[in-house]
């Protein structure tokens, strides 16, 4: 089940907060798409020293929207730049918006809108105007309104803004110019009525499925000619004896296309031979490029230092005063298991959860549960009395093309399914078809090799009204300590529905969370010999079901910017019942050991997460069955 927008209310806005069910109507019929070609983007007449911002830099439109029939009143299209999007351009001056609207549309004024760290809009700066769109059947006409003077700005390092025009919708009418071949977030100030979802006048982010909207800022500044600057360099990992190949994206700020750049690689103050990448098509004035290079890795355990210094752009000096991206490559021959974590998203109103929810559990009666923990977020489509407020937080992790939807699972929150709704995108949620289908997603993430290994034991108090949580992690030189954040969580199975769509009979609700420690995890404070410890105290509430209750922990890192950064790195689990230490095992090759556990029974042959009291028989990764006694 879809569920497409972000309403932005109209006091305290929001940038991520309540989904819409609406969508935007799409395209004039009979409009003809502008011919494309390999050729470079066509790109704006701008002066020497004027550059575009927004979601593309060329004038590129090929299709235009609408908001349906929910609105014929005014309506505001915009586009959102985070910091990272304007950092090239800071000290540089707005002085003008850009638009293009779609046939027979009249625009009365633009607008620009500061966003503060919570997500918080306020007017920036506005000026009125009355456009009459002459856009054609085979093209779109760009309008630019020149911002008076004194209400010109320079950008700052720490701005976010949205930019937008005013135009009034009719009911046949589509307003909103877009390039469907790049992607981009649309928000809209529209009035949406409660009898279609809508929570009235307010802005609405409708995704980035439809394409980019054709709305830029015109910056002037000083720009030189040839100029490239290449983006930071996040800590890499490497295992030792093995080249990894690194890829940092560039962004070109001179006046002409890049075709080739010319760099120098330097590990630990030693420079390599200067290199030349290559680009056909190449990267286009205000556009993003790729460098790809090898680092060599090395044989011995050591965090380096590295850095990428594009020398020269199309065979001339780089002019940009940030010619070097700096960073860290970490090696290590010590690696960790990696487990994984199954996260579902589902409601008691989303009639299909049934089906996937049973796939989800007939995967794991032939899963490690010792390394395979699952959780339910009870949130995407709609939420229910089982909603926790770390479930709606959640829902961000579903891509930038602003759909949610239930069932959907996620694998460590892993960015390897294509997108349903943004072609070409990456997401970290399926919707599966099968228990097959989880079960060789499961074993995928089992099968890699992680920078950080867990612990965890959970003590609980004489009348298990309390429970002492305490997990303890270590990692490698390869992992970068910066990124990392622990989650917690504390389930319950066998929960009696209230009222499940989609099911018939005595529907039970599985992996429910009674506990968190916090919706993206808390900071680690890493000791200096790559360890750490947390402890919590767990209250137990006496209508919880003992032996349902599950813990699970793991590390994770979490970026605000993109949703496809937020991966979990490693994990542990234990019962409450029955609890005892659990540990990742460590290996020191890419290989997995052979005495790995892979399954474990009990004396009736009943699968089990964890040794139990009396026969434990044990199937182990190079097929062997071991019998135990555990006392």
């Amino acid at each position: 089940m879809a569920a497409a927008a972000v309403v932005l209310s109209a006091n305290a806005q929001r940038l991520v907060s309540q989904r819409f069910l609406g969508q935007l109507e799409n395209a004039i019929t009979g409009t003809t798409t502008i011919p494309r070609s390999n050729k470079l983007p066509k790109k704006a007449n701008l002066a020497a020293n004027q550059r575009l911002v927004g979601y593309y830099a060329t004038d590129d439109v090929d299709n235009s929207l609408g908001v349906g029939n929910y609105t014929t009143a005014d309506i505001e299209p915009a586009i959102f730049l985070e910091q990272s999007a304007l950092a090239p351009y800071v000290g540089k001056k707005v002085t003008a918006v850009r638009f293009s609207m779609g046939a027979n549309s009249t625009a009365k004024g633009v607008a620009i809108y500061s966003v503060d760290a919570e997500g918080n809009i306020n007017a920036l700066v506005s000026k009125d105007t009355t456009i009459v769109s002459k856009s054609t059947k085979t093209s779109y006409v760009w309008n630019t309104v020149v911002l008076p003077a004194d209400k010109q700005f320079d950008i700052t390092a720490d701005q976010r803004l949205m930019v937008a025009y005013k135009v009034t919708q009719g009911k046949k009418t589509y307003p909103i110019g877009v390039n469907s071949n790049v992607s981009g977030e649309l928000y809209i100030n529209c009035n949406i009525p409660s009898s279609v979802g809508g929570q009235g006048q307010g802005w609405y982010s409708f995704g980035s499925g439809n394409g980019a909207a054709a709305i830029q800022m015109l910056v002037e500044g000083d720009f030189a000619a040839y100029n490239a600057i290449p983006s930071s360099i996040e800590k890499i990992a490497a295992v030792a004896g093995q080249d990894v190949k690194v890829t940092i994206p560039f962004f070109n700020m001179g006046s002409s296309a890049i075709t080739n750049v010319d760099y120098v690689l330097t590990v630990d103050g030693v420079a390599a031979d200067p290199a030349r990448a290559d680009f056909n098509p190449g990267v286009a004035t205000g556009a993003y490029g790729n460098l790809t290079f090898t680092v060599p890795a090395g044989d011995v355990d050591a965090v380096k230092n590295l850095s990428v210094k594009i020398t020269k752009v199309n065979g001339e000096d780089n002019a940009s005063a940030d010619v070097a991206a700096t960073g860290q490559i970490g090696v290590s021959s010590t690696a960790f298991n990696r487990n994984v974590v199954v996260e579902e998203f589902t409601t008691e109103k989303c009639p299909n959860c049934p089906r996937v929810a049973g796939y989800l559990h007939t995967a794991l009666e032939t899963a490690d549960l010792t390394r395979t923990f699952a959780v339910c977020h009870h949130s995407a489509y709609y939420t229910d009395w089982l909603t926790q407020p770390c479930d709606e937080d959640l829902t961000t992790l579903f891509n930038d093309a602003g759909y949610t939807y239930a069932p959907a699972l996620m694998f460590n929150r892993q960015p390897i399914f294509d997108s349903q709704y943004a072609e070409g995108e990456k997401d970290n949620v399926t919707l599966p078809a099968s228990a097959a289908e989880i079960t060789s997603y499961i074993n995928a993430q089992l099968a890699e090799l992680s920078n950080v290994g867990l612990t965890i034991n959970a003590e609980p108090n004489a009348d298990t009204t309390q429970v002492t949580l305490t997990v303890s992690g270590t990692c490698n030189n390869a992992y970068d300590k910066t990124k990392g954040l622990l989650t917690v969580y504390m389930t319950e199975d066998n929960i009696k529905a209230k009222s499940q769509s989609g099911a018939s009979g005595t529907y039970y609700q599985m992996h429910v969370i009674r506990y968190y420690n916090s919706s993206w995890g808390d900071a680690i404070e890493w000791n200096d010999d790559n360890t750490f410890t947390k402890t919590y105290t767990i209250d137990i509430k006496s209508s919880w079901k003992k032996k349902d209750i599950k813990f699970v922990a793991f590390v994770n890192k979490h970026n605000a910017n993109d949703v496809l950064d937020n991966q979990i790195e490693n994990s542990i689990g234990v019962p409450l019942i029955g609890s005892t230490t659990g540990i990742n095992n460590v290996y020191t090759s890419a290989e997995a050991s052979n005495d790995t556990v892979v399954a474990r029974y009990n004396e009736a042959g009943q699968r089990i997460a964890t040794p139990q009291h009396g026969l434990n028989i044990i199937k182990l990764a190079n097929g062997k069955i071991v019998k135990v006694i555990v006392k």
